[in-house]
């Protein structure tokens, strides 16, 4: 199997090119810039767009986190009671 893909590759290597692809970046940098003049506002949509839903999200979060009382756990280690805390306070 490997000496046939290596004699297929070295068909391809040594035929010429089946076009001139001197000319591939400049075509691809006129597409885009024939897209960009479509489309003048494209580029500033989607990054805006996410930094306000971010910004939302975040306005909501701090809203409805602050509304609630903290919940008590018996296994936090945020307890005033707690007999870790209690320890460490002696030191």
């Amino acid at each position: 199997m490997t000496d046939k893909l290596d004699s297929l590759l070295q068909l391809m290597r040594d035929a010429p090119p089946d076009r001139d692809l001197g000319m591939v970046e400049p075509r691809v940098w006129k597409r885009i810039a024939t897209v960009e003049q479509a489309m003048p506002l494209a580029g500033w949509r989607l990054p805006a767009l996410s930094a306000l839903a971010a910004l939302l999200v975040g306005v909501a979060s701090t809203t409805t986190a602050s509304a609630r009382p903290p919940e008590v756990s018996p296994f936090s280690s945020g307890i005033a009671l707690a007999p870790s805390t209690l320890l460490e306070s002696g030191r």
